[in-house]
């Protein structure tokens, strides 16, 4: 039979570090990566938005302006119809 066998500690427990420091980088990267992707597609959901923003602020300029021209027009005939000229 052999004698006691010497467990190398320090190596042992430098290779433990590296295998833990080795998946908390794992872990990192993996969360950067999805941080990233969710930046990425936050990003693409405010461009869609803003859009459609300006679009509908568009259409809803135009209708502004088609009621106020409507307005006046409807102030005009008032007050050509006090006036009796109507």
């Amino acid at each position: 039979m052999t004698g006691p066998q010497i467990i190398p500690w320090k190596r042992t427990t430098v290779e433990a570090a590296a295998i833990v420091a080795s998946i908390l980088l794992a872990f990192a990267i993996d969360a950067w990566w999805e941080d990233r992707g969710l930046r990425i597609e936050e990003q693409q959901v405010l461009q869609g938005l803003r859009e459609e923003f300006l679009s509908v602020r568009n259409v809803l300029s135009r209708h502004l302006t088609i009621h106020l021209n409507d307005l006046q027009t409807l102030e005009d005939f008032l007050i050509a119809a006090e006036s009796g000229n109507v």
